[in-house]
């Protein structure tokens, strides 16, 4: 997290910001959000700041926005440098779209071997990814 200024005092390494207010989930999507889940990315920054954590890593999760990651790159932006994001993406997706993860913020993917829309790792299409993944020296 290079881009943070001050010191790094703790990091959150796994978060979701679920603001079904701004961003509801995916039409279709059978995810049910709890109550306690559910808050903007300020009340999620005035929670690190509670509990002394300089930074955090969004993932953008698979229930609710799939591989739409516009809501997490939203978050990381309003953070200033204090987010850094884990991206969902299918094998589909484009270089100009990996590039625009990039730029945003995003320094790894994720997959889910629990939940049906989660690309596979395995396979051509899987060790494409894959391939694709690690040439922007991202972690999965």
């Amino acid at each position: 997290m290079s881009a943070v200024t001050g010191s790094t005092q703790a990091i959150d390494c796994h978060a979701h910001v679920f603001d079904a207010d701004t961003i509801p989930a995916l039409a279709g999507d059978s995810y049910v959000y709890q109550r306690n889940e559910l808050g903007t990315v300020q009340q999620y920054q005035a929670v690190l700041d509670t509990h002394g954590f300089s930074n955090a890593v969004l993932v953008n999760p698979y229930g609710a926005y799939g591989t739409d990651n516009r809501h997490m790159l939203k978050c990381i932006a309003v953070g200033g440098g204090r987010f850094r994001g884990v991206a969902a993406i299918a094998h589909d997706i484009t270089d100009a779209e990996l590039a625009q993860l990039a730029a945003g913020g995003v320094v790894g993917v994720r997959y889910s071997l629990d939940y049906p829309g989660s690309p596979t790792f395995t396979g051509v299409e899987g060790a494409r990814t894959l391939a694709r993944v690690k040439e922007l020296g991202w972690f999965v």
